[in-house]
């Protein structure tokens, strides 16, 4: 009868569980924490403001480009935007080339999104490349610098930006980007940078 209570002392209750009890204790444990790490970054994540074509125009002229309104040769060459797309503004000077895309939801946009992305990763994809990606919240973001091409695809919520040029001239896609904010993600920490 003693080594009947000694034994017992030495395993507390909690370790009489069934391993599927402690299993399922640990699974909702580890859930709950994934839950409050999702919540949180959430709450970090600040979503873009998409731009009007009209405040795009205004920034590719402040480059020294002619933005032109190429809205109906889309129309015209597929009548499956004349449901999707509102607006794109165009320029074209040498090798750079740049299109902003304003469609009337979001799954207009990411459609281009994801087209543009798969013909640059079909046509430019190499050994020796320098690629940049990054998403978050309302927005996605890719580039690749490869075979002496430079090509660029942002969609942000309603929006997108397709742009290509030859690399040495990537500089003035990228100034462009930036100065829309199209460039890179926001959190908390930067938004009021």
């Amino acid at each position: 009868m003693v080594s009947k209570n000694i034994s017992h002392a030495r395993y507390p209750e909690w370790r009489k569980e069934s391993p599927a009890k402690m299993a399922i204790k640990l699974i909702a444990v580890l859930g709950v924490f994934v839950l409050i790490i999702y919540c949180i970054l959430k709450i970090l994540i600040v979503n873009k403001e998409p731009l009007t074509a009209d405040k795009v125009a205004g920034i590719i002229s402040l480059h020294g480009y002619e933005a032109e309104d190429i809205t109906k040769q889309y129309y015209e060459m597929d009548e499956g935007f004349k449901t999707t797309l509102d607006k794109c503004v165009a320029f074209q000077k040498g090798d750079i080339h740049f299109e902003f895309f304003v469609f009337k939801d979001r799954n207009g946009a990411l459609d281009l999104y994801g087209q543009a992305y798969n013909k640059i990763t079909m046509e430019y994809d190499a050994i020796h490349k320098i690629e940049s990606s990054s998403s978050a919240g309302n927005y996605r973001t890719y580039s690749l610098d490869s075979m002496g091409k430079y090509n660029a695809v942002t969609w942000v919520d309603t929006t997108v930006v397709y742009a290509y040029c030859d690399s040495e001239n990537k500089e003035e896609i990228i100034s462009i980007l930036d100065e829309m904010d199209y460039l890179k993600g926001k959190t908390l920490f930067s938004a009021n940078k």
